[in-house]
């Protein structure tokens, strides 16, 4: 894991939180499409760091705040989602690999 990459990602979720006329539902897939050879748990890292320190310096209330604990919840199921692809037999999977199985989920759904 690289930390100036982690930093860089995180960076970018915790603007992506502030900024509050933008949607967060397709962050993880806006994290998999600019860093998607990285392994699919480091966009869980960065995802939990950044909500970690939006809470910290703005705290819990306020809008923020609000769009921070969306984050962590966006960072727990991108997590299950991990796991699932553990159990297809992708044990190391990137988020290129994650970006597949979405489209392919998207197409058989």
């Amino acid at each position: 894991m690289s930390d100036a990459r982690i930093d860089r990602m995180t960076q970018y979720v915790a603007e992506m939180i502030c900024r509050t006329d933008q949607s967060l539902a397709a962050l993880p897939q806006a994290l998999a499409q600019n860093w998607p050879d990285v392994p699919a748990l480091e966009l869980v890292v960065a995802m939990s760091l950044a909500a970690e320190g939006v809470e910290e310096v703005l705290g819990e209330d306020g809008e923020s705040g609000m769009r921070a604990q969306q984050v962590w919840k966006r960072a727990a199921l991108l997590g299950a989602e991990v796991h699932h692809l553990a159990l297809l037999g992708r044990p190391h999977a990137t988020a290129r690999d994650l970006l597949d199985y979405w489209y392919n989920e998207d197409e058989a759904g």
